[in-house]
């Protein structure tokens, strides 16, 4: 459980990474980004839930520090 848990959030907390290098490639703008930040905010709950245990707590813990970064 806490090596899943770890990965994870490894995995979670490389995302901020490969937007910037998406942005740099010109494959995704920022105005897209400002435009979707509500769909996206959603989405990112929802894969929260999927990739984390059946537990609130987890799913807050994974899908706040994503949404800040």
């Amino acid at each position: 459980f806490l090596l899943m848990v770890l990965i994870i959030f490894g995995i979670v907390f490389e995302l901020p990474m490969v937007s910037v290098v998406l942005n740099r490639l010109g494959l995704l703008k920022v105005s897209w980004m400002k435009a979707g930040r509500r769909v996206v905010i959603v989405v990112i709950f929802v894969i929260a839930a999927l990739i984390t245990p059946p537990d609130i707590v987890s799913q807050i813990t994974v899908a706040v520090p994503v949404i800040l970064l």
